[in-house]
């Protein structure tokens, strides 16, 4: 059996101000994608899953980027016309996985992934099976699965099942040719936008479980979750359940609809409180100093409006002015994204005092520039390898500095990406505070 691997992957917000060029793209090919097995990516999960079981992986292009603003026509057009010249190339092929996003727009496209579906379908005809894995914050539509014979979301947030999820892709395919098994997908939209909603505790868990046990029918082959995206301005935002049966689509649309209430009658649990960044300093300040709380640990605030994930800058101010503000001590900020401080640092050397403007560069919503002294205490070229999501993945957030400003380490990076891994803090040697604050 052979199965061809592709893919785009972007979370396009549609509120930042600048598109997404064909530049900011990372591009893997062929040999580079059978590469990725063992990384605990999506990409990485496919070749992983086929070669574990026995079918030869057949790697075409897969391509990503950081979320950012909506991708321009002519890189899209590029890449999907080389995965569907990929496709032509390899046949024959007995399936198709794709890693996609869910929440991808491009410039006159409002559906990246219903577009690029429809396209591969037209290539590998009816019978072949095409299934995709997105990550759960994606805004889906009818018109995509009804190109595809499996849509399957990742089911965590944080995306720690992705090449789970992929290995499953693989599963299905291998059903569809062996045992002969057809699918029908059905999506069941939500007029609500959740906030961003962790699967490990509260709500999340709550009505994941929910769908899980939906799963657990023997009819059912799998039930998608999908948060939905709403940093984007197109009618697709929402949040939706997506159901895959065994051919029965009266019995999908009945499963959905049911998830689908389960989301809508806990709308209001999903809500969260907004803290200005001296309400949320103050409050981990208090956590500290409450004796008390045997429990305490490294008290971590979370500045969602920031976040390179979602498509933001990640040079915000706010937060760290406040900390600052507050003249903490024993305390992080990290990362925030100015490639000029940071080869401004790597210029001076370690143990050098330089002269800043710090971050607020971008735009005029995520603060202005903190001017300061501050003392260069590590470097590091900026190469990971992710421990955490996507365990396994190389990363390269360019020249990486630890300034102390005021007392304060703030970890400073070239290349936007978000702050989900414990790497960048220890590269720089930041690992055993006591008590830290962090993006």
């Amino acid at each position: 059996m052979r199965i061809a691997i592709a893919g785009i992957m972007h979370e396009t917000n549609t509120y930042c101000r600048e598109q997404t060029p064909l530049s900011d793209f990372y591009v893997v090919r062929g040999d580079d994608i059978l590469a990725g097995r063992g990384q605990e990516s999506a990409p990485g999960g496919f070749v992983s899953a086929c070669e574990e079981l026995g079918v030869e992986p057949v790697p075409t292009m897969v391509a990503m980027a950081q979320p950012s603003g909506t991708i321009e026509a002519g890189a899209y057009d590029q890449f999907k016309q080389e995965i569907l010249i990929g496709l032509r190339d390899c046949q024959p092929v007995d399936g198709v996985v794709l890693t996609l996003h869910g929440a991808g727009v491009v410039d006159g496209i409002d559906d990246l992934e219903a577009d690029l579906a429809l396209a591969v379908r037209e290539v590998v005809g009816a019978r072949v099976p095409v299934v995709a894995t997105f990550d759960l914050h994606g805004n889906i539509a009818q018109p995509m699965a009804d190109a595809l014979d499996g849509v399957l979301a990742c089911h965590h947030y944080p995306h720690i099942d992705m090449h789970e999820r992929s290995r499953e892709a693989v599963q299905l395919i291998q059903r569809m040719v062996n045992e002969g098994l057809r699918t029908t997908i059905h999506v069941e939209r939500i007029p609500v936008a959740l906030p961003t909603t962790t699967t490990f505790s509260g709500i999340g868990q709550e009505v994941l479980a929910c769908m899980l046990e939906a799963e657990g029918a023997a009819d059912v082959i799998d039930v998608s979750w999908f948060h939905g995206f709403p940093y984007a301005d197109t009618p697709l935002v929402s949040s939706t359940v997506v159901v895959t049966t065994s051919g029965d689509r009266q019995r999908a649309a009945s499963v959905a609809k049911q998830l689908g209430h389960v989301i809508w009658e806990r709308r209001e649990a999903f809500q969260v409180e907004g803290l200005s960044a001296t309400e949320a300093v103050s409050g981990a300040v208090n956590a500290v100093a409450d004796e008390s709380n045997s429990k305490v640990g490294p008290v971590v605030i979370n500045e969602t409006s920031d976040n390179c994930g979602g498509g933001a800058p990640g040079d915000g101010t706010h937060l760290l002015r406040a900390m600052l503000d507050a003249h903490l001590d024993n305390a992080c900020f990290g990362f925030i994204v100015d490639p000029e401080v940071a080869a401004q640092a790597h210029e001076a050397g370690v143990g050098r005092t330089i002269s800043v403007r710090l971050g607020g560069k971008s735009d005029d919503l995520h603060g202005t520039p903190i001017e300061a002294e501050v003392y260069v205490k590590a470097l590091h070229d900026g190469a990971l390898i992710l421990q955490a999501v996507g365990r396994g993945s190389q990363i390269d957030l360019g020249p990486l500095a630890r300034l102390v400003v005021e007392g304060i380490d703030v970890v400073v990076s070239s290349e936007r990406f978000q702050t989900l891994d414990a790497e960048p803090f220890l590269a720089v040697g930041i690992g055993s505070l006591r008590r830290f604050l962090r993006i």
